[in-house]
């Protein structure tokens, strides 16, 4: 999606991902981009639709050109494994 947006095939592509998403960076530095999300009455409706949906936000910085807090939604991660895989963590 990135590299179709860098040609000019689409205008925008969302999706989920952990910050800072590599294609956004590297898109960044070749091309103005804008940063665009929802309204807070647009995130409460998507909470309530999708309760799996959280507040979420991007500090600025995290991209050249994101310049102020990027208020958005996000979904919780978590991983599952085997009871058997050594624990990297002393958290029980």
């Amino acid at each position: 999606m990135a590299a179709n947006l860098q040609d000019g095939l689409i205008d925008a592509f969302p999706f989920c991902a952990g910050i800072p998403i590599a294609a956004f960076s590297e898109l960044e530095t070749t091309n103005k981009v804008t940063f665009f999300t929802f309204t807070d009455q647009e995130i409460a409706t998507l909470k309530k639709a999708m309760p799996e949906l959280s507040d979420s936000v991007i500090p600025k910085g995290t991209y050249k050109q994101l310049t102020t807090d990027h208020k958005t939604v996000g979904v919780f991660n978590f991983a599952i494994a085997h009871k058997d895989v050594p624990r990297t963590s002393s958290t029980p």
